[in-house]
């Protein structure tokens, strides 16, 4: 089945959860890799003069040496237990969008309800992730790094993980609508066979009495 053809062939919930998680996962990898959760005036008369901190680096927007440090294995525990949920929050969305695909285009996957209902779980898993990992640096931003500069605010990165939050809370609840709609088609395709027998086994019965 072809990308085109897999896609108009899916019901409306599918092709809505499609479209959200392929946003979804866009942003999910911009917020992952930015650095600038958190941004540091260095220079009070400078407004200009930043360093940008994110996930995995810190780096400034001073030309030509921006002096970039890596933070992998920084050992404050609290930017330890950020970076741990943003990672669980990243795949989250990552495997959910994969899903989707499943769903959508492999024919031995199309309309699964098992698939619709992993799908609905990763994206409930990057949801409180994310929303931890957002909840720790909002909390410790300003608390640890208030020495030294003039203020901290919040960059894109922090601001693009709660629409991230966003897009996952409507993925999931659109594939647990998806799940709900099979098993009803399921239960109905089961339970019609039953009903059509039933009368032929009273026609057997009159039949025989008579």
């Amino acid at each position: 089945m072809g990308l085109i053809k897999g896609f108009q062939a899916a019901n409306t919930v599918g092709k809505l959860a499609f479209v959200i998680l392929l946003v979804a996962e866009l942003l999910n990898w911009l917020c992952f890799t930015l650095n600038d959760w958190g941004l540091m005036d260095t220079q009070i008369e400078n407004d200009g003069n930043k360093i940008g901190y994110g996930v995995w680096k810190l780096c400034g927007n001073q030309e030509p040496n921006p002096n970039c440090q890596d933070l992998d294995g920084w050992r404050l525990p609290w930017y330890g237990a950020f970076q741990a949920f943003c990672i669980f929050g990243f795949m989250g969305v990552n495997v959910a969008f994969v899903m989707t695909i499943l769903m959508l285009f492999v024919p031995q996957c199309l309309s699964n309800r098992e698939v619709g209902l992993f799908c609905a779980i990763s994206c409930i898993v990057s949801v409180v992730c994310y929303i931890i990992a957002i909840i720790i640096f909002a909390a410790r931003w300003d608390d640890t790094y208030d020495q030294g500069f003039d203020r901290e605010t919040f960059g894109a990165g922090f601001f693009l993980a709660i629409v991230v939050v966003v897009l996952s809370v409507i993925a999931a609840i659109c594939a647990i609508i998806g799940v709900r709609g099979q098993q009803q088609i399921e239960s109905s395709s089961t339970s019609g066979p039953a009903t059509e027998e039933a009368p032929q086994e009273t026609n057997v019965k009159t039949s025989t009495k008579k």
